[in-house]
This record gives structure tokens, C-alpha cells and sequence, in this order.
């Protein structure tokens, strides 16, 4: 009579497998974000490209990058608010209008949830860029005059709230303008200080009549043309972590016109976006340098108004200084 033998894994060998598959399955889970997230850098570089190469044309094509949401139009130099329809004085369109590519989500920034940028469930004056209202029939797209002066605003700031991904946070600056400005800040946090440290929100303030105001008296909105600008995305974090100030962040001279609030939020975002105070060529705020090169961890002195400070990258803001920070991408003249 014949016997048979069932053949099957021994309890060792089930054990083994087990545990080669939770190896396995601990390198998956790590490495696969990792991936993702790069693949996720890589489609944002690209995007960012090709707004530039986009953007450079329409400054071959017109002497100047196109105009930041809310930024004064440079007819409107002279005028006041009651001289003018607001519509004529602040600029409505988002700047991807200017290239014709208003609501393209094939170059928004990936790494965003929504328009709002800091997680606080609410928009900054730099956030805000209006989707707009399209024609179905002419498939033309508008920005009514009620975008910025309230009327149906918080309609459009749910629509954006509501959003998925939303367009690179983009500021042009008059490079002229940015230098004065970039003085002005330095001067200022030694001036508040004592020449003791530099403050990670430096720029936090503009009082042209107040100390060290002299550098910026003249600075008058807009300028003649914009020549530099960089692109902001929230990057894998999802925040920009005070990099792009909001008009809370910033105290203001009582003699500042409110229609310039816009150009000083903007050169303050750039001043953050482009800083490289211990000057070793990598921005002190973008991700890839803080993350990748060490960045973050940088304490060092600079020298400023012939005085020698200590200064670190720590974030502007104050609840997320030693983050990952946002990535950027900076176009200077």
C-alpha cells in the first residue's frame, strides 16, 4: 500500500517570507513618497520653465514682465482712488492672462491644495488670484471690477478656497526699486536691533518718514517697468511658511497710500524668496537648499552698514522657522 506525504512551507520558512515581505514593504513605503515627490519637483521645474520661456517673450515683446494682481496700472500712476474707476486703476488680471494661459492646470503648482498657501483656511492679498468668469459661447474670459472691490468677494475667495491646485504665486519687481528696498530692510533690523542680530521677518515694515526711511522716500509706484519676478510654489510641505507676506505681516507709515500696499507686499515677498544674506549662491528659503545642502541649519554673521551681525535662515514665520520652506524659482535681471 502506498503512502502519500503532503508537502507544504514550514512554520520557519512562512516565518521568513513574512518577514522578507515586511522588509520589502518598509523600503516600498519610504521610498516610494520620496519618488513621487521628486517626480512632483520635476513636473514644477518644468512648469516653471516654461512660464519663464513664456514670460520672457512677453518681455522681449513689451520691455517688462507683466503686472502682479492688484498692482497699480501705470496709467493710474497720478491717480487717486476717486479719480478713476477702480478697475482702471488696479490691474484684475492674474498674471497668466497676459500669456495665454488663464486656468491652464498643466503648469498650476502641484504641491498646492487650494489658493491658500499657509494653511489658515483664508487668503492673502498675494494668494488671491481670481479664477474669472469664461463666456461659454465666446470662451473669453473676464475679470470683473467686483473682484477687488468686494462686492460677491467672498464668493470668489470660496470659489478658490475650494480649488484643488492653483497657479505659482508670481511677484515682478523693478529691480531698482528691489535694491533700495533690500537696504532699507538691512538697515532697518540693525536700526531695531541695535546691531545685534537680523531678524528672520526683517521686512516687516515700511514708514518712509521713520528711521532709515530716507532710502525709500522717493520709491514711487509702479514703476517704469518690471525686469526681475520670481515664481512660488508651496512645495512638498504645501506651505510657503512667511515667505509671501500678507498685509497683517507688515507695519505701514501713517502716510503709505493704500494703493501701494500690493508693490510692497511684492518687494517684500521677492526680498524673502531671493535671500541669500550669508552670500554662498543658494536662497536661503528655497526647499532643495534647505533640505539638500544644509541650508537651514546655516548660523553666521553678515556684514551690513559697516556692522557685523549674527544671522541664521530661519523662516519669517515665527510658528515654522526651522521648516522645510517653499520652492523657488527666481528671474533676475
Amino acid at each position: 500500500m502506498k503512502t502519500t506525504q503532503n508537502k507544504g512551507f514550514t512554520l520557519i520558512e512562512l516565518l521568513t517570507v513574512i518577514a522578507i515581505i515586511g522588509i520589502l514593504a518598509s523600503i516600498v513605503s519610504v521610498a516610494l513618497p520620496r519618488a513621487l515627490e521628486r517626480a512632483k519637483i520635476s513636473r514644477v521645474e518644468g512648469s516653471m520653465s516654461v512660464i519663464n520661456q513664456e514670460l520672457t517673450s512677453y518681455y522681449g515683446e513689451h520691455g517688462s514682465y507683466p503686472p502682479a494682481y492688484g498692482y497699480v496700472n501705470w496709467a493710474a500712476r497720478e491717480a487717486s482712488f476717486g479719480d478713476m474707476p477702480q478697475n482702471e486703476i488696479f490691474n484684475l488680471r492674474p498674471y497668466l492672462s497676459f500669456i495665454g494661459r488663464h486656468n491652464d492646470q498643466n503648469i498650476y503648482d502641484e504641491f498646492s491644495m487650494s489658493y491658500d498657501t499657509t494653511g489658515n483656511d483664508a487668503l492673502g492679498l498675494l494668494e488671491f488670484q481670481p479664477i474669472g468668469q469664461t463666456d461659454a459661447a465666446t470662451n473669453q474670459v473676464t475679470f470683473p471690477q467686483e473682484l477687488f472691490t468686494g462686492n460677491n468677494l467672498q464668493g470668489e475667495v470660496n470659489r478658490q478656497l475650494g480649488e484643488d491646485m492653483r497657479p505659482f504665486i508670481y511677484i515682478p519687481v523693478n529691480s531698482g526699486q528691489f535694491r533700495r528696498a533690500r537696504e532699507y530692510w538691512i538697515n532697518q533690523a540693525i536700526h531695531q536691533t541695535g546691531g545685534q542680530y537680523f531678524p528672520p521677518e526683517a521686512a516687516n515694515r515700511w514708514d518712509p518718514d521713520g528711521p532709515q526711511g530716507e532710502i525709500i522716500r522717493n520709491v514711487t509706484f509702479p514703476p517704469a517697468s518690471y525686469d526681475a519676478y520670481v515664481l512660488i510654489s508651496v512645495g512638498p510641505s504645501a506651505n510657503t511658511f512667511g515667505v509671501v507676506p500678507d498685509v497683517g505681516d507688515m507695519q505701514l507709515g501713517s502716510n503709505v497710500d493704500p494703493k501701494d500696499v500690493y508693490h510692497i507686499l511684492g518687494l517684500a515677498a521677492f526680498f524673502y524668496a531671493t535671500r541669500d544674506l550669508n552670500d554662498n549662491g543658494l536662497l536661503d528659503y528655497h526647499f532643495i537648499a534647505r533640505t539638500q545642502q544644509a541650508e537651514a541649519e546655516q548660523e553666521y554673521t553678515i556684514t551690513a552698514a559697516g556692522q557685523s551681525i549674527s544671522a541664521n535662515n530661519q523662516l519669517p514665520d515665527p510658528a515654522n522657522r526651522n521648516n522645510t520652506g517653499p520652492y523657488i524659482y527666481a528671474v533676475m535681471p
